[in-house]
């Protein structure tokens, strides 16, 4: 399962066979997400190749422009990982999957977590996890020519995991507050890149409006 493609792919045949589906239907299910995969890859390399030329012309007119667009860290980081080992890139994929369990797991223990809200905006949770999972590895288990063995690479992909997971719980519960407010009550979350400054935002929004709302009541 070194593949990312390949991974998902399965993963999804997998979830349709488990609710019941045909095989026919399970099989479609998983060709079309092993398709979204290749096409969010080459999509960001897309992307990538048209926009950096744009970067390094800027750099060489003496200023420093770091890129923070997702798709150039899907990119980048899958590839650093690639450099390393050919199966590296699939963490990015099993950090993403138990991130998700672990997503599940809070909401399913919200009577002690007060989670109440699931991620399930799935390019998204694959970019973010090809963030966390170099990150992790880099800080903590990264050692220059010295190569990593099985108990690191399972302890990588449960760090990454658990991180993942929480913020997923943690920044789309965040967002139904204000979601609920500007929707009237429709009940839903947020789930993308900007969640945590949606739910920062809607706290200084009613930070703000309280002076308003005591000048009227003066009036």
């Amino acid at each position: 399962m070194g593949s990312v493609t390949i991974l998902i792919g399965s993963v999804v045949f997998g979830g349709y066979l488990v609710l019941g589906r045909s095989f026919s239907d399970s099989f479609l299910g998983m060709l079309k997400a092993m398709v979204g995969v290749i096409m969010l890859k080459i999509g960001a390399s897309t992307l990538i190749n048209l926009a950096r030329p744009v970067f390094s012309a800027l750099s060489n007119l003496g200023t420093s422009v770091i890129t923070l667009n997702p798709y150039f860290v899907l990119n980048d980081s899958a590839a650093w990982l690639k450099d390393f080992n050919a199966g590296y890139e699939a963490w990015i994929s099993y950090a993403m999957l138990l991130g998700f369990f672990v997503n599940i797991l809070m909401v399913a223990l919200r009577k002690f977590t007060n989670m109440h809200s699931i991620m399930l905006t799935g390019h998204v949770m694959f970019q973010q996890s090809a963030v966390v999972v170099p990150v992790v590895y880099f800080l903590i288990f990264y050692q220059k020519n010295v190569a990593i063995n099985i108990d690191q690479i399972i302890a990588i992909i449960l760090i990454s995991s658990l991180i993942l997971g929480l913020y997923w719980s943690v920044g789309t519960t965040a967002t139904i507050k204000g979601a609920d407010k500007i929707t009237n009550n429709a009940g839903f979350a947020v789930g993308h890149q900007q969640m945590l400054g949606l739910s920062i935002a809607y706290g200084l929004g009613n930070f703000l409006e309280m002076p308003k709302i005591q000048l009227k009541l003066k009036k």
